[in-house]
């Protein structure tokens, strides 16, 4: 019996747990969970686990075709969570401060119904704001962005640092989500906002200045291994 740390933290009651082995998404998290009390001989570092949609090759191009998402536009990307999750309306009128007609945001709902209605009802027409309900092309949204707002979900930060979109880490819940925001904007892989306001500026910062842009996603091709899910399941069918 295996479990995977889907955090770049120890959660809590990880250590309560008598498994056979433990996989980590990073070596960085090793000491804190030697400190928790889990054994050392079980902590395997594989990286974390990311589905293979994430790890297709696809072109911005090829994303935003099939997407139907126009070429030329500059593109913000703001994911709330598989629940739809924070003020996503708060960021995009921080967004909207600085008026640029070649710019689009694009919210993912997730479920949360309640929240795409009040996107559509606020946005709706011919506002650069356009509210997608829950969907299963994460990856091609990803890819056609040119930078991502996100909370600091695990898997969800993976997953973004694998595609190589620049991140900005917003809305997060605090406790584990925060020390996730805290270890990828400690390794450069994103940029930690707390508020909506300075989620604005770093997300205008990367769009415009592709020197930031390129940093981060450098620090994601360092620090991102890939293939986490193979190696996890090498592990087990030889264990």
């Amino acid at each position: 019996c295996y479990g995977i740390l889907s955090d770049y933290t120890c959660i809590p009651f990880l250590a309560k747990t008598e498994l056979d082995a433990y996989f980590l998404p990073h070596e960085m998290v090793r000491a804190e969970c030697v400190r928790a009390g889990i054994p050392a001989e079980k902590l395997i570092v594989t990286g974390m686990p990311v589905a293979a949609a994430f790890r297709e090759t696809m072109t911005k191009a090829e994303a935003r075709e099939a997407l139907n998402i126009p070429a030329e536009k500059k593109l913000y990307l703001v994911m709330t969570g598989g629940i739809g999750c924070g003020d996503a309306i708060g960021l995009c009128e921080r967004l909207l401060v600085l008026p640029d007609e070649d710019a689009l945001i694009y919210v993912l709902a997730g479920r949360n119904q309640e929240l795409l209605d009040r996107l559509e009802e606020k946005y709706g027409g011919n506002s650069p704001v356009r509210a997608v309900p829950f969907t299963d092309r994460v990856s091609a949204y990803m890819r056609a962005a040119d930078v991502l707002l996100s909370k600091a979900g695990g898997i969800s930060s993976a997953e973004a640092a694998v595609v190589g979109v620049p991140l900005v880490h917003t809305m997060m819940i605090p406790g584990v989500e925060t020390k996730n925001a805290d270890f990828f904007a400690g390794l450069g892989m994103s940029l930690r906002a707390n508020t909506p306001e300075a989620a604005a500026r770093f997300a205008d910062r990367i769009v415009y200045d592709g020197k930031t842009a390129a940093k981060i996603i450098a620090a994601q091709r360092a620090h991102m291994p890939p293939d986490g899910a193979e190696k996890i399941a090498e592990y087990v069918l030889n264990h």
